[in-house]
């Protein structure tokens, strides 16, 4: 159980850390 939580945890910070990289990359322009 502690498992399932921390992978979705893992995968929620990807998430947003992809967001962040997107909004860099894009300002870049």
């Amino acid at each position: 159980m502690k498992e399932e939580f921390a992978k979705e945890n893992w995968l929620k910070i990807i998430d947003r850390s992809n967001s962040i990289r997107d909004l860099i990359e894009s300002q870049d322009d």
